[in-house]
């Protein structure tokens, strides 16, 4: 069974900024997961490909709080997959991921966004 969760980092991030007073990005990335990995119908979030897209170069170092936001996602059992310009972030992830020229299927596809740019994938 081939599961995918694709998570817009950017939008989760504006969403708990504006929702919480701490954001706790650890929890979100965690819970995201497992509750894909469930929803999938996988025994174990670690048979679940669970991808991180963000403008990662906003995040290389800490947050004012002491965060670093890569580190969540990798910590969580993400990849990080880097995109700069959002209007090109399908397009990116299908070429990445998805080439047209593989023949395995996709079970599930779940996306954590609320952008419109993610939602064309």
């Amino acid at each position: 069974m081939s599961a995918y969760l694709i998570v817009d980092v950017d939008d989760i991030i504006e969403y708990l900024e504006g929702h919480s007073a701490t954001p706790v990005l650890a929890d979100a990335a965690n819970a995201l997961r497992n509750t894909a990995a469930l929803a999938s119908g996988l025994s174990s979030p670690d048979q679940l490909n669970a991808i991180a897209v963000a403008d990662w170069n906003k995040y290389h170092r800490p947050t004012k709080n002491g965060m670093n936001v890569q580190q969540v996602y990798v910590s969580a059992g993400y990849d990080l997959f880097n995109i700069s310009e959002r209007k090109y972030m399908a397009d990116a992830l299908l070429t990445h991921y998805f080439p047209l020229d593989d023949e395995s299927k996709i079970d599930e596809l779940i996306l954590a966004t609320s952008s419109p740019d993610l939602i064309k994938l």
